[in-house]
């Protein structure tokens, strides 16, 4: 994988962490628990997804 691979990658989960924070925290408070925990899932999701595609584990 190429360094610039890397910063992509690097700069894709750190966009999505802070869109998942943005949208959670901007909700009604009885939904801020339950959008964060889907926000991570999802998350989860993408690095998955990213490392599947790269070949590498982050």
């Amino acid at each position: 994988m190429s360094v610039e691979q890397d910063r992509q990658r690097d700069r894709l989960q750190t966009e999505v962490q802070q869109l998942a924070m943005a949208v959670a925290l901007s909700s009604p408070r009885r939904w801020q628990i339950w959008k964060i925990v889907v926000r991570a899932q999802a998350l989860s999701e993408v690095r998955r997804l990213v490392s599947e595609h790269t070949g590498v584990a982050s």
